[in-house]
């Protein structure tokens, strides 16, 4: 058990692959390389780039256009 950040004790969780997009061995393949050749300097483009591999698009359909611009510079819509 941990404290959470009003210091309640709460029992701590695992987070894993299952039921996500990651689920399979290719797709876990994927999110290593890319973190192990990951250049911190240029993490956030690297992170489009593992999204786009995984064939993920956003629902921008009610995004503020401002916010749709800088998704659109980075080449995520």
């Amino acid at each position: 058990k941990v404290k959470d950040y009003n210091g309640k004790e709460v029992t701590k969780q695992v987070l894993t692959f299952d039921e996500t997009p990651w689920a399979t061995k290719e797709k876990q393949e994927i999110i290593a390389n890319n973190i192990v050749t990951a250049n911190f300097e240029s993490l956030y483009k690297t992170a489009v780039k593992y999204i786009n591999e995984l064939g993920f698009k956003l629902n921008v359909s009610e995004t503020n256009k401002s916010v749709y611009d800088i998704l659109k510079v980075e080449g995520l819509v």
